[in-house]
C-alpha cells in the first residue's frame, strides 16, 4: 500500500443523489438544504497506524480517526456515535459498520483515490439509497 495515494487535502466538486441520502439519516429539510450547498474540505493524514480523516465544512467539522482492521467509534452527521470497521484494498478505504453495529444499520463508505482526487459512494444499507460525491485533490497550505 501507498499511502502517498491516500493522504492530501481534498476539495468536493460534486455529488449526486445526497438529498435521499441524508433524507435516509432522518436530517431535516432545512439541514439537508445547509448540507446541500456546502462544498467542504476532506484531509486525509496518516501517522503510523492511526488514519484521520477531517471533513472541514463552514458550518461543522468531523474528525474521524481510526486504524485499518479495528472497531472504533465515529460521530456522525448528526452527531452519533457509529462503530466502523475500516479496511484497505488497492486504492480504496472501505468503512463498514462494526461487528458491534445493530445488523443492518448505518452506512457503508467506499472512497476510491486516484492521484486527482478521489470518489466516495455511501450506501445506506438499510434502504439501498446510495450517494456519490466526488472530490478534487487540491494543494496543501502551507
Amino acid at each position: 500500500m501507498n499511502i502517498d495515494n491516500f493522504v492530501g487535502l481534498y476539495r468536493l466538486e460534486s455529488q449526486e443523489n445526497f438529498d435521499a441520502l441524508l433524507v435516509e439519516l432522518g436530517l431535516t429539510r432545512i439541514s439537508r438544504k445547509v448540507l446541500m450547498m456546502m462544498k467542504p474540505t476532506m484531509e486525509v493524514k496518516v501517522e503510523g497506524d492511526q488514519w484521520t480523516v477531517i471533513h472541514d465544512a463552514p458550518i461543522q467539522n468531523i474528525v474521524w480517526k481510526f486504524q485499518l482492521g479495528k472497531e472504533v467509534t465515529i460521530r456522525g452527521v448528526k452527531g452519533k456515535a457509529l462503530a466502523i470497521f475500516t479496511t484497505e484494498d488497492t486504492n480504496k478505504l472501505v468503512m463498514n459498520p462494526g461487528p458491534s453495529a445493530k445488523p443492518g444499520s448505518g452506512c457503508r463508505f467506499v472512497r476510491t483515490f486516484t492521484p486527482n482526487g478521489h470518489t466516495v459512494k455511501i450506501e445506506h444499507i438499510a434502504s439501498g439509497v446510495v450517494s456519490t460525491k466526488y472530490y478534487k485533490r487540491c494543494e496543501m497550505e502551507q
